[in-house]
Protein backbone atom coordinates (compact mmCIF):
# COMPACT_ATOMS: atom_id res chain seq x y z
CA UNK A 1 0.00 0.00 0.00
CA UNK A 2 1.82 3.35 -0.91
CA UNK A 3 1.98 6.77 1.14
CA UNK A 4 0.45 9.84 -0.11
CA UNK A 5 -0.49 10.68 -3.12
CA UNK A 6 1.42 11.93 -6.86
CA UNK A 7 -0.92 14.92 -8.59
CA UNK A 8 -0.09 15.38 -12.28
CA UNK A 9 1.88 17.91 -12.81
CA UNK A 10 0.24 21.54 -14.26
CA UNK A 11 2.16 23.05 -16.67
CA UNK A 12 0.47 26.62 -16.60
CA UNK A 13 1.40 27.24 -12.69
CA UNK A 14 3.14 24.06 -11.31
CA UNK A 15 6.75 24.78 -10.20
CA UNK A 16 9.25 21.53 -11.34
CA UNK A 17 11.55 22.31 -8.58
CA UNK A 18 8.56 21.18 -5.99
CA UNK A 19 7.05 18.95 -8.05
CA UNK A 20 10.50 17.18 -8.20
CA UNK A 21 10.97 17.15 -4.42
CA UNK A 22 7.73 16.14 -3.86
CA UNK A 23 8.51 13.19 -6.27
CA UNK A 24 11.63 12.35 -3.97
CA UNK A 25 9.94 12.46 -0.61
CA UNK A 26 6.99 9.98 -1.86
CA UNK A 27 10.04 7.68 -3.92
CA UNK A 28 11.36 7.62 -0.13
CA UNK A 29 8.04 6.92 1.34
CA UNK A 30 7.34 4.24 -0.32
CA UNK A 31 10.96 2.69 -0.69
CA UNK A 32 10.89 3.24 -4.24
CA UNK A 33 13.39 1.40 -6.25
CA UNK A 34 15.41 3.09 -8.73
CA UNK A 35 14.53 1.24 -11.57
CA UNK A 36 11.08 1.90 -10.71
CA UNK A 37 11.21 5.76 -10.67
CA UNK A 38 11.06 7.04 -14.11
CA UNK A 39 8.14 5.06 -14.81
CA UNK A 40 6.65 6.03 -12.28
CA UNK A 41 7.47 9.85 -12.89
CA UNK A 42 6.29 9.28 -16.77
CA UNK A 43 2.66 7.30 -15.70
CA UNK A 44 1.78 10.59 -13.16
CA UNK A 45 3.27 13.35 -14.72
CA UNK A 46 0.35 14.57 -17.06
CA UNK A 47 0.13 14.75 -21.14
CA UNK A 48 1.30 18.23 -21.75
CA UNK A 49 4.72 17.77 -19.29
CA UNK A 50 5.27 14.33 -21.00
CA UNK A 51 4.48 16.11 -25.08
CA UNK A 52 7.16 18.49 -23.10
CA UNK A 53 9.54 15.95 -22.07
CA UNK A 54 9.16 13.73 -25.31
CA UNK A 55 10.05 17.08 -27.30
CA UNK A 56 12.94 17.66 -25.16
CA UNK A 57 14.27 14.22 -25.22
CA UNK A 58 13.88 14.19 -29.00
CA UNK A 59 15.11 12.03 -30.99
CA UNK A 60 15.01 9.37 -28.24
CA UNK A 61 11.88 7.89 -26.34
CA UNK A 62 11.57 9.69 -22.73
CA UNK A 63 11.38 6.03 -20.74
CA UNK A 64 15.12 5.40 -22.90
CA UNK A 65 16.48 8.39 -20.45
CA UNK A 66 17.97 7.76 -16.83
CA UNK A 67 15.69 9.40 -14.24
CA UNK A 68 17.93 12.29 -12.57
CA UNK A 69 18.72 13.36 -16.53
CA UNK A 70 14.56 13.94 -17.23
CA UNK A 71 14.35 15.67 -13.86
CA UNK A 72 17.51 18.18 -15.09
CA UNK A 73 16.25 18.34 -18.66
CA UNK A 74 12.91 19.09 -16.83
CA UNK A 75 14.14 21.54 -14.14
CA UNK A 76 16.05 23.54 -17.07
CA UNK A 77 13.68 23.73 -19.44
CA UNK A 78 10.73 25.05 -17.13
CA UNK A 79 12.87 26.72 -14.37
CA UNK A 80 16.04 28.40 -16.40
CA UNK A 81 18.52 30.03 -14.47
CA UNK A 82 18.26 34.40 -14.90
CA UNK A 83 19.78 35.92 -17.53
CA UNK A 84 23.25 38.06 -16.11
CA UNK A 85 22.45 40.63 -18.32
CA UNK A 86 19.03 41.13 -18.00
CA UNK A 87 19.50 41.06 -14.27
CA UNK A 88 21.97 43.82 -14.03
CA UNK A 89 19.83 45.66 -16.81
CA UNK A 90 16.97 45.41 -14.54
CA UNK A 91 19.61 46.29 -11.45
CA UNK A 92 20.65 49.64 -13.08
CA UNK A 93 17.30 50.84 -14.72
CA UNK A 94 16.29 50.97 -11.07
CA UNK A 95 15.41 54.72 -9.84
CA UNK A 96 14.03 55.93 -6.68
CA UNK A 97 10.28 56.45 -7.02
CA UNK A 98 9.26 60.10 -5.07
CA UNK A 99 6.80 58.57 -2.50
CA UNK A 100 9.71 55.89 -1.64
CA UNK A 101 12.06 55.59 1.37
CA UNK A 102 15.77 54.87 1.22
CA UNK A 103 14.61 52.01 2.87
CA UNK A 104 12.42 50.78 0.31
CA UNK A 105 14.62 51.27 -2.35
CA UNK A 106 17.10 49.54 -0.91
CA UNK A 107 15.48 46.74 -0.43
CA UNK A 108 13.62 47.30 -3.83
CA UNK A 109 17.49 46.74 -4.88
CA UNK A 110 18.33 43.80 -3.26
CA UNK A 111 17.30 41.39 -6.22
CA UNK A 112 17.05 38.16 -6.34
CA UNK A 113 19.49 36.48 -3.49
CA UNK A 114 19.41 32.94 -5.14
CA UNK A 115 21.31 34.68 -8.42
CA UNK A 116 24.00 36.40 -6.83
CA UNK A 117 26.80 34.48 -8.40
CA UNK A 118 30.17 35.87 -8.83
CA UNK A 119 29.49 38.14 -11.67
CA UNK A 120 25.83 39.37 -10.41
CA UNK A 121 25.55 42.82 -9.81
CA UNK A 122 24.94 42.31 -6.34
CA UNK A 123 27.69 40.71 -5.14
CA UNK A 124 30.59 42.54 -3.62
CA UNK A 125 33.20 40.58 -5.04
CA UNK A 126 32.09 42.24 -8.52
CA UNK A 127 33.96 44.77 -9.90
CA UNK A 128 32.25 46.18 -12.74
CA UNK A 129 30.03 49.07 -11.22
CA UNK A 130 27.33 47.81 -8.64
CA UNK A 131 25.30 50.76 -7.54
CA UNK A 132 22.54 52.61 -10.42
CA UNK A 133 23.06 55.49 -11.81
CA UNK A 134 20.46 57.31 -9.09
CA UNK A 135 21.51 59.31 -5.97
CA UNK A 136 19.25 58.96 -3.18
CA UNK A 137 17.00 61.12 -1.86
CA UNK A 138 18.25 61.30 1.58
CA UNK A 139 15.35 63.65 2.87
CA UNK A 140 13.06 60.57 2.13
CA UNK A 141 14.93 58.42 5.08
Amino acid sequence: MSVGKIKEFDMSEGNWRAYGDRMEMYFMANAVKEELKLPILIASMGDAAYELLSDLASPKKPSALEYELVMEMMLNHLDPKPSLLAERYRFRQRRQEPSEKVQEYVAGNDGDRSATGPLHPLNPTNTSSTTPDATLDLKRA
